[in-house]
């Protein structure tokens, strides 16, 4: 389990791995030696070998976090995945596939959040309000077309809609839009913020074209800067677990959490848990040592973007 769940002090340089709390690329896309490892085969095709099964504890990770979904729920960004879990003999793999590609945004959005509390442009106290992950709002709604301009998540985009991520055919950019949220919470500058998200390129480089593009159709001067605690607040059950009526699958990053500082170490220690374990199945489903390439390879950046 990470113990790790704010730091006091992070330096910011070009390179993303100095960062990571894990010293690596954490965007899994970013390294090209993952992008074979996340596509599956059509979903018309079902051969022997991707119906074998994989191993007992790997299977009960992705179990578990469907448990926590109501796959007869008609979410598109989640529509292939509950269809596959439904079939007589589901394809275990690809939904691990996709659950790991989502886990590893998540754990990137995780570091850059933690790098923008310990910059002081984001409070923590902004999770204590639970999300409604399936709500969207006009503020939060542009400053993740904001972050949708760093090459991480515009590529990702483009990757899905190629059927280049497994049972993935749309975008998924809940992680993004969990990040938009705690920024809109804040009220923050988000020209200042911007450049310090845009330095760490954790999330990629900016694509000019693309911001160009975006800037012309909403200025950043008119991007919400006051503060609004409740954005997208939603509701927890008693356990403190998101309604499987309202959940996405494989989204750990913690919300809703204690004002209580300890309790809320405790409780993002769990979420990160999560992670923990659905990065160990991966790894063990595909037969990787924790040192591979697959996890700590060479990012993939173009020098002519901003």
């Amino acid at each position: 389990m990470e113990k790790q769940v704010f730091r006091d002090i992070v330096d910011l340089n070009t390179d993303p791995r100095n960062t990571s709390r894990h010293r690596r690329i954490e965007w899994p896309t970013f390294n090209p030696n993952i992008l074979p490892y996340l596509t599956g085969d059509p979903l018309t095709e079902r051969p022997a070998i991707t119906l074998a099964p994989i191993p007992e504890v790997a299977a009960a990770v992705v179990q578990q976090e469907i448990s926590k979904c109501d796959i007869r729920q008609g979410i598109i960004v989640d529509l292939n995945i509950y269809d596959e879990a439904s079939t007589k003999t589901p394809r275990l793999k690809f939904i691990l596939r996709n659950l790991w590609w989502r886990a590893r945004r998540q754990s990137a959005i995780w570091d850059l959040f933690q790098i923008l509390v310990a910059r002081g442009f984001i409070n923590p106290a902004c999770l204590q309000r639970p999300v409604d992950l399936l709500r969207r709002t006009p503020s939060t709604s542009l400053v993740t077309g904001l972050l949708g301009c760093l090459s991480g998540v515009h590529d990702d985009v483009n990757l899905a809609f190629n059927d280049k991520i497994a049972l993935q055919m749309v975008e998924w950019a809940a992680d993004v839009q969990w990040l938009a949220t705690m920024i809109v919470r804040g009220g923050v500058e988000l020209d200042k913020l911007f450049d310090t998200i845009a330095s760490t390129k954790i999330l990629g480089q900016c694509d000019e074209e693309i911001m160009a593009a975006y800037q012309q159709l909403y200025p950043i001067a008119e991007l919400p800067a006051e503060n609004r605690e409740n954005e997208r607040e939603g509701t927890l059950l008693l356990s403190g677990e998101v309604p499987p009526s309202r959940n996405l699958f494989g989204f750990w990053l913690p919300h809703g959490v204690s004002a209580n500082d300890e309790t809320r170490d405790a409780q993002i220690s769990s979420c990160l848990a999560r992670f923990d374990a659905i990065e160990k199945a991966y790894r063990q489903m595909e037969g990787f040592p924790e040192n591979d390439p697959v996890f700590t390879g060479e990012p993939v950046f173009d020098d002519t973007l901003c």
